[in-house]
């Protein structure tokens, strides 16, 4: 018997797992399937007959998992976006101008 071809992971990936520890599922940031593992020993744990409930448990997990790394992205996100528009306000919008004829000698405007 073959083994199956190995399958390239991308950089981020999250794990979910059935409550028997028999299913694996990786998904990738954007939920997209990566790989389903089973343990040696699923047979003598799982019923071959429910082995679909481990799988589609282990797949809830890991899509959870995905979604609530997209949520916390979102709110790093939505938290720095804040930060940056209060700082843009800061700033204001009247800026002071420079003095360029303040600069009389040449070597005023050079950098040391």
């Amino acid at each position: 018997m073959r083994s199956p071809p190995s399958v390239t992971e991308p950089e981020e990936t999250l794990i979910g797992q059935d409550a028997d520890q028999v299913v694996q599922v990786v998904v990738s940031a954007e939920v997209d399937v990566i790989a389903v593992r089973l343990s040696p020993q699923w047979r003598q744990v799982v019923d071959p007959r429910a082995l679909h409930t481990s799988v589609l448990t282990a797949a809830n997990a890991a899509t959870a998992s995905a979604l609530a790394r997209s949520v916390e992205l979102t709110n790093t996100i939505s938290t720095e976006q804040t930060s940056i528009s209060q700082k843009v306000h800061d700033l204001g919008d009247e800026w002071a101008k420079s003095n360029i004829g303040a600069m009389q000698n040449k070597s005023d405007g050079e950098v040391r």
